[in-house]
């Protein structure tokens, strides 16, 4: 089977233009957003290009944040990143997060079945309101207290 030679075509975000048929989509900053999400760097994205974070953004740290990350919230060492009204609860939540998983694996194991969910539920949520830092910090220690591992 042979496909029609992509180069022929023309338009602002298809092939033609240089020859890269994801130009369009690359610019968009789309892809940079994503890896920030799933990296749990969303907040840091948001602040470089000079855009607001929305309050489910504390919980995308925590929730993607290696050990090492979370120790650094804790001590205050990432502080900075996040807007100062959500510092404490990022920090609270960071030193739970840390209680509650000993090990790595823990860790993981945590976030993707507590937190991530948690993050998303948030994302829906925030489509409907606008939840302040208590509220997140609710939603996240309610999850927190309910998970049982194994």
């Amino acid at each position: 089977m042979r496909f029609p030679d992509s180069s022929s075509q023309s338009g602002a975000d298809g092939p033609g233009e240089g020859d890269d048929p994801f130009r369009g989509w690359r610019e968009s900053d789309l892809a940079d957003e994503v890896v920030a999400f799933l990296s749990g760097e969303l907040i840091r994205h948001y602040a470089t290009i000079g855009r607001p974070s929305p309050p489910w953004a504390v919980v995308n740290r925590v929730a993607h944040a290696d050990r090492s990350e979370l120790v650094r919230i804790v001590k205050g060492d990432a502080a900075g990143v996040s807007p100062a009204t959500w510092a404490t609860t990022e920090r609270f939540l960071a030193a739970r997060i840390l209680a509650q998983a000993p090990t790595p694996e823990a860790l993981t194991r945590l976030q993707n079945t507590v937190l991530v969910p948690v993050e998303l539920g948030l994302i829906e949520r925030c489509k409907i309101d606008r939840p302040g830092a208590d509220e997140i910090l609710e939603a996240a220690l309610h999850a927190l207290d309910t998970y049982h591992p194994g």
